[in-house]
């Protein structure tokens, strides 16, 4: 699993929701190595998920959701960073609009890139079930 936080309020939130298909791709340019992994995303708002991401939060980190306006907004200039949160109140408005999109990984490709010859293996997971084979680069 892959997982990020985000605000409630992001586009990305609806968008996950809409459509919960992902893709990810990595590349490590001193190993030579790229990953391409896929998923299906799922929100995760007021339930355990969420709150064990929140906890392990940084203060500095939960201070950045109670920002206005929300993500995305058009602003006349760039906003100050955040400050510390400073009341209770500011602790729960905060709170209310983290949010965490994590990614079930449903198909990995691995690629490592050698002048003695590539190599490439797919790795499947369905219902717990890893199916893993070589292919041709």
């Amino acid at each position: 699993m892959l997982a990020c936080h985000t605000d409630i309020r992001s586009a990305k939130i609806r968008e996950a929701e809409a459509d919960p298909r992902a893709s990810w791709l990595f590349y490590d340019p001193g190993r030579r190595l790229q990953l391409r992994l896929a998923g299906q995303l799922s929100v995760h708002v007021d339930d355990d998920f969420a709150d064990a991401c929140w906890d392990e939060t940084t203060a500095m980190g939960r201070a950045c959701y109670k920002t206005e306006p929300g993500p995305g907004q058009h602003v006349s200039r760039p906003a100050i960073a955040p400050g510390r949160i400073s009341d209770e109140k500011e602790a729960l408005m905060a709170r209310s609009q983290f949010a965490v999109i994590a990614c079930r990984i449903e198909f990995l490709d691995w690629l490592l890139l050698s002048a003695k010859g590539h190599r490439r293996a797919q790795f499947h997971w369905q219902a717990d079930k890893l199916e893993a084979s070589w292919v041709t680069p």
